[in-house]
């Protein structure tokens, strides 16, 4: 039986109930080899040909030996499809005093941005281009009693730190500024770069 390494990851292999199995022993008929796929970051295990899958993400499989056999396995880059993350972090506003982070980008698209998390005090909408990964902010506009209403102005750029599902993001803002719901009062943001913990709901696809 032989088996190799991949791009993405590597493979080891023992004897079920035994010891540890190198590429080109033989071994006795209806003998039972285990074998595990270690992904590098970024990757996942897409599937084995040889051997049968034995684990639900596809880690680990196994292989009743009857005859010559080549194992393989392929090793795939993380894509994420439809993208829902949550991320929090601490900022910094023109008056030198720290803020709570939160944003939310949901299932479709759909921006949910809150600063200041405790309190939820100011709330923006943002649109997001997957593409370079900035969150633009809804800008002044006319509302239906044809007032001219301030939104929110500014762009945070989203840089994640690894391979997908990265655990944390650097993000850089520029020129934010975030009305107070029901107030005057307004949260505004000098330009700078914050790191920010991701956390992925269980609706986003990877693969």
């Amino acid at each position: 039986v032989e088996f190799s390494d991949a791009p993405g990851g590597t493979v080891t292999a023992k004897i079920k109930d035994g010891d540890k199995f190198t590429s080109g022993k033989k071994v006795p008929k209806d003998t039972v080899l285990e074998f595990t796929a270690s992904p590098e970051n970024g990757y996942y295990v897409a599937g084995w040909k040889g051997a049968t899958k034995d684990s639900t993400d596809n880690t680990k499989a196994t292989l009743t030996v009857t005859g010559n056999t080549k194992v393989t396995v392929e090793f795939t880059k993380f894509i994420i499809i439809n993208l829902n993350w949550d991320a929090e972090g601490i900022i910094r506003d023109v008056n030198d005093n720290d803020q709570k982070l939160r944003l939310v980008i949901s299932d479709g698209g759909n921006i949910f941005t809150i600063f200041d998390e405790k309190s939820q005090e100011y709330v923006s909408q943002m649109n997001y281009d997957p593409n370079s990964k900035t969150l633009e902010l809804y800008k002044s506009e006319w509302n239906e009693e044809g007032e001219w209403k301030y939104i929110s102005q500014g762009t945070i750029i989203v840089k994640p730190t690894s391979e997908a599902p990265p655990a944390e993001w650097d993000i850089t803002l520029h020129d934010v500024k975030i009305p107070n719901l029901g107030s005057q009062k307004h949260l505004e943001l000098p330009n700078q770069e914050v790191s920010i913990t991701v956390k992925f709901n269980d609706k986003t696809i990877f693969r």
